[in-house]
């Protein structure tokens, strides 16, 4: 259950799809291990890896069996390190959240302390020191809160830059030099070209995996990329 409560927030917060119960020991053809090898970043979250590759992917249904011996490694706090690590590794919108989150209270801080100043204009001081002390705290709160949606926004910035990822990844090239090529890597000298980027597709290859967190016995989704 908590698999699957996890493959549906992934896909939800991170744009990409993953298969459900699908493994990452899986059988690659060459252009996707190129391309794999072209992504450089230290944190290897490889079920996503496969997906922003962009190649077809094909699944094969099992029936898994049960573990001869032995007991899974992963428990509780390894799997949500595991699972953090996927989100921070292929999201920003953790970030985005939190720059909307203290935008919207510190728009509320403003209008709060604006509406403390008007009724004590109207209607006098009812405790002395409270309306000036709420001011002062609300509008430095509010700016604080502001300040760190601005970080937010450029450290999201910087963790997109910084990953060093290819715009993307060529297929294949047909008529250059008069030769037929096919490469899974991004081609820096491609970035110059006009022709809008070309992503995905290849030839079909399947995976097998036997992972430790899904139960035995239920249907598994074993993917293959090309």
């Amino acid at each position: 259950m908590s698999a699957a409560l996890f493959y549906r927030f992934y896909n939800v917060v991170c744009g990409k799809h993953l298969v459900c119960n699908a493994g990452d020991f899986r059988l690659l053809d060459r252009k996707c291990i190129t391309a794999l090898n072209a992504l450089t970043e230290r944190v290897r979250f490889t079920k996503g890896m496969y997906a922003w590759i962009g190649f077809r992917q094909s699944c094969v249904e099992y029936d898994r069996p049960p573990r001869a011996r032995g007991t899974s490694k992963w428990n509780g706090w390894k799997l949500w390190n595991f699972a953090l690590d996927g989100i921070t590794s292929f999201s920003s919108l953790p970030l985005r959240i939190w720059s909307y989150l203290g935008g919207f209270l510190a728009l509320l801080g403003f209008a709060y302390a604006l509406w403390l100043v008007v009724r004590t204009l109207v209607q006098g001081v009812d405790v002395p020191g409270y309306a000036s002390l709420m001011v002062v705290t609300l509008c430095l709160g509010g700016l604080i809160l502001l300040s760190l949606g601005i970080i937010g926004e450029y450290l999201g910035r910087i963790f997109e830059e910084i990953k060093g990822r290819p715009l993307y990844i060529i297929r294949s090239r047909l008529g250059f030099d008069g030769t037929e090529e096919s490469g899974g890597a991004a081609d820096p000298a491609c970035a110059h070209e006009p022709a809008a980027p070309v992503c995905t597709a290849g030839a079909a290859c399947p995976e097998f995996w036997t992972g430790p967190e899904q139960p035995a016995g239920n249907k598994a989704a074993a993917e293959r990329n090309a």
